[in-house]
């Protein structure tokens, strides 16, 4: 798989597997490193605090790695982001390590994601992006439904709700 690159930037290599739950250690602190780093961007630090929390609790956490298809794109043998998926199309997540952000893993991972599920006869995708991911989402041909406020321990957030162009969500 060969990521979006940018100028300048040489796109890493990247190798995509399925996430097993031995996994979930690194890929909680991903996510956690992840929100910290570029939430800021777009939340304030009560709003990035509250977001990562919840990979902070492994019952949580696991179920939202494990009861989706989630997929690794590794670097150099480490985790540099991923991506998970239902049965229904809805992508439940997309996270990129701060060390590879900007760089072109997450839409190459996204890529991936979908092209395997289009493979599997799935063809209508929808998420909830933040205000970090819905760029990489708008470049992938998703199209904003809605934008929504959720409370994550007691504090607001806003979010998209995205459908892929063509998609009838």
């Amino acid at each position: 798989m060969t990521p979006d690159s940018q100028p300048g930037v040489s796109p890493p290599q990247i190798r995509v597997r399925c996430a097993a739950e031995e996994d979930l250690p690194s890929l909680a602190d991903l996510c956690r490193r992840a929100i910290h780093s570029t939430g800021p961007s777009g939340y304030s630090p009560g709003q990035v605090d509250a977001w990562a929390s919840f990979a902070t609790d492994e019952s949580v956490f696991r179920t939202f790695i494990l009861e989706n298809r989630t997929w690794i794109a590794e670097i150099a043998g480490e985790p540099a982001g991923f991506s998970g998926l239902g049965d229904d199309g809805y992508v439940a997540s997309l996270y990129v390590d701060p060390r590879w952000s900007r760089r072109g893993v997450g839409s190459a991972l996204l890529s991936h994601v979908l092209a395997v599920a289009r493979g599997e006869g799935v063809h209508r995708f929808h998420a909830a992006a933040s205000r970090v991911s819905l760029p990489v989402f708008l470049r992938a041909g998703f199209r904003v439904q809605l934008e929504e406020t959720v409370e994550r321990r007691g504090v607001a957030l806003t979010r998209y709700r995205v459908a892929l162009a063509g998609s009838d969500r």
